[in-house]
């Protein structure tokens, strides 16, 4: 287990662009306010507000099942003024910067504990947050002729965040169990990246094609692959929380993660449900290409839609590729010999207090 200077410049780094993606929703919110586009506005903000609602309820839960002794003496109005994750991003940066700079290697575990706490957190926020966003901002884009630079900004900001969540994440989950083998080097933290990034990007921006074809079509697309995986993540039997209302609330989010991506719910082998679930996800990109283009883009952009239509195209085809590669060649479980087993979720006989074995990628 380390925590290296990069690790913490990384740590920084994130918390600039939580930072800066909080700071563009609310420019983006505030000029379509001012503009007469409440619809949007609203929308917007309560993407982000949603989402930092589920992240206060785990960050507090979790506060009050592990007995941290970081916590601060006021969590619960804290996390009330949902200041959490800022809560949350002060204890990893004080524990990892007394680790790293201070050579305190006696709260490594700890300073690691934190980070993945917060790492997940980031990525519950992501996914809840940012990929709605970026899908409604994709939509705005193609929509309307009249685009300003916050809103390219949005997408773009959202894109990263949403991709840099999921593959810190994954960095920090391994560092923290014990016996699973570490993600490191250049090459695979690159492939990964890729992998989750042009995949998700061309999943936003189908579903933005089909908003512009029939919003209710969406609505039940989403609401259909929302309920399988809910369904998906309940035959999984996951043991996450403690609170048996936690738990509906964490299988909840697993589900809706699982509309844009695919997560391994218990740290088991699952080639065959990633392929069925790759399979239909290029099913459903053909079909939602085909009904677009069926019924005809906006006349006078035909350009600019068959520009999307092979963004999309090329994109699904290269972040699957990235897929292949990297469960090929560079993920962890390929190397069985040095891994002590599959963790599960919830608490196993070999536990740490206050560790927490999650969503494996």
């Amino acid at each position: 287990m380390t925590l290296s200077k990069p690790n913490f410049l990384l740590l920084v780094l994130g918390l600039v662009i939580y930072i800066a993606d909080l700071g563009v929703d609310f420019w983006v919110t505030i000029r379509y306010f001012q503009n007469g586009q409440s619809v949007h506005g609203f929308l917007t903000v309560g993407f982000v507000l949603l989402a930092s609602l589920v992240v206060q309820c785990f960050s507090y839960a979790w506060f009050e099942e592990d007995g941290d002794p970081g916590k601060p003496p006021c969590s619960l109005f804290l996390h009330c003024l949902q200041c959490g994750i800022f809560t949350r991003y002060c204890i990893a940066l004080k524990m990892g910067h007394e680790v790293v700079f201070g050579k305190q290697k006696d709260n490594l575990q700890v300073a690691v504990q934190a980070v993945t706490d917060l790492s997940m957190l980031r990525l519950f926020e992501a996914y809840v947050e940012g990929l709605p966003q970026l899908i409604l901002q994709a939509y705005i884009l193609m929509e309307s002729p009249a685009v300003s630079f916050s809103q390219y900004a949005s997408v773009t900001i959202s894109c990263c965040a949403v991709s840099l969540a999921t593959v810190d994440y994954q960095i920090y989950l391994r560092k923290s169990l014990p016996h699973k083998e570490k993600l490191t080097g250049i090459w695979p933290k690159l492939t990964l990246l890729l992998y989750k990034l042009l995949t998700l990007t061309s999943w936003s921006l189908s579903i933005a094609l089909l908003v512009l074809v029939n919003l209710w079509a969406v609505l039940i697309l989403l609401g259909l692959l929302w309920i399988l995986g809910l369904a998906w993540a309940w035959k999984q039997s996951t043991n996450f929380c403690r609170s048996p209302k936690m738990e509906v609330l964490y299988r909840a989010v697993v589900g809706f993660i699982l509309i844009f991506t695919f997560l391994n719910v218990k740290g088991e082998r699952t080639r065959c449900a990633m392929t069925a679930y790759y399979v239909a996800r290029v099913l459903a990109t053909a079909g939602i290409v085909a009904w677009f283009w069926l019924g005809g883009p906006v006349p006078g952009q035909w350009d600019f839609f068959g520009g999307v239509t092979v963004a999309v195209v090329l994109t699904l085809c290269f972040g699957l590729v990235f897929l292949v590669v990297y469960y090929g060649s560079f993920h962890p479980n390929r190397f069985p010999e040095r891994n002590g087993g599959d963790e599960v979720d919830g608490i196993g006989p070999e536990r740490e207090p206050g560790m927490r074995y999650r969503l494996m990628l």
